[in-house]
């Protein structure tokens, strides 16, 4: 990436350069001219020491980023997933626990959800029962059908109607309590949900507690299980095994989060965080400030 971001650069001419957390050639750029830079954090899991319990994994990332530096004539390293000019993490305390030692560099400004998208829904459907929405985001076609299924077969039984975002053909045999939509309206639907079954991106983590509605995760890969592991530490939801996960289990946890008031109580405090954090706006604010 870095004759790309260098050219942008030198064409543009910016007086701040912002940067996602993950590429890393936006900071080695900005660094090399001399120019204030800000990560965007999207992604709050790095801010957990993911690999603290494998210090020579951690070491290596360490290394690698040190060499990077060094490799384009910098010898003055730094962590490049985190400036030392500004950090907009998007997230709050209330999901991430304790975030008093982190730095004043460090702005925890909550999610940016985006406006929603349109899509066509039959509201008249929603019937005023518990309301689930159950969507996946990472996995492949063969691994959603297994869950898809498994979900279908553990509401059932349920007095809950399910709505299932998914193409139709990977959910089988539809009980009547379910509808099946390839797309839908999630920011606008999940006004009306009672909880969410996701995979514990954090997306769909940030787009459910943002209108207070607690979680069940199954995680599958990348940061999904940290960030499923914060949303059961802020007592928001449940997390549950994604591959070989039964009915029963998955039936449990749904029942838990329906029926316990405290899951719903700690997604609106962690929706009330979102709100007073400011997002996109506050954002802003502190990037104009670093101008």
């Amino acid at each position: 990436m870095m004759p790309g971001v260098e050219t942008a650069l030198d064409r543009f001419r910016p007086d701040v350069v912002v940067g996602d957390q993950l590429a890393l050639a936006a900071p080695v750029a900005a660094r090399r001219r001399e120019i204030p830079w800000a990560t965007a954090a999207a992604t709050p899991a790095e801010f957990t020491r993911p690999l603290a319990d494998r210090p020579e994994d951690e070491r290596r990332v360490r290394e690698r980023i040190g060499a990077f530096q060094l490799d384009h004539g910098i010898d003055d390293l730094l962590d490049l997933r985190f400036s030392d000019h500004l950090v907009l993490v998007f997230s709050t305390g209330a999901l991430l626990g304790d975030v008093s030692f982190f730095p004043d560099h460090f702005a925890f400004v909550g999610p940016v959800l985006g406006r929603p998208a349109p899509s066509a829904f039959p509201w008249d459907r929603l019937d005023g029962r518990p309301a689930l929405l159950v969507l996946l985001d990472t996995a492949d076609d063969r691994s959603r059908e297994r869950f898809f299924r498994v979900a279908a077969e553990t509401v059932r039984e349920m007095d809950v109607q399910a709505v299932f975002a998914a193409p139709p053909a990977l959910v089988g045999d539809v009980p009547p309590n379910v509808l099946v939509r390839g797309q839908v309206p999630r920011l606008k639907l999940l006004e009306r949900m009672s909880a969410v079954v996701c995979d514990g991106g954090y997306g769909a983590v940030c787009e459910s507690l943002a209108h207070g509605v607690p979680l069940v995760a199954a995680p599958i890969r990348d940061d999904q299980p940290i960030i499923a592991g914060m949303v059961e530490e802020a007592g928001a939801g449940t997390a549950v095994p994604f591959d070989g996960v039964r009915p029963d289990e998955l039936r449990a946890a749904l029942t838990t989060v329906l029926a316990d008031g405290a899951h719903r109580a700690a997604a609106g405090r962690v929706r009330d965080s979102f709100a007073a954090a400011g997002g996109a706006a506050e954002a802003a604010d502190h990037l104009e400030k670093l101008a």
